[in-house]
């Protein structure tokens, strides 16, 4: 599988389990999404701003730390909440 394919599961994988309210689980998209952001930017920004609303504040804090929009998407997310 290239980079390409298993960059586009990781991001299946992620929507899928987004929802889910346990810490170890938005934890790992968090780590997920922070090391995509520094190969695909504009991914990770995408992928935050489309599920904000389910997103735990930790994560939001620590793992967006490489996106441009960083501050917007905590602005965003203090809107929400």
């Amino acid at each position: 599988m290239g980079n390409k394919s298993l960059h586009a599961q990781i991001l299946r994988n992620c929507r899928m389990l987004v929802r889910e309210d346990q810490r170890f689980i938005q934890t790992a998209i968090g780590w997920l999404m922070s090391d995509m952001s520094k190969v695909f930017p504009d991914v990770a920004q995408s992928f935050f701003e489309e599920h904000l609303k389910y997103i735990h504040k930790e994560v939001i804090l620590r793992h967006t730390k490489y996106l441009k929009g960083r501050n917007r998407l905590i602005k965003r997310f203090n809107q929400l909440k």
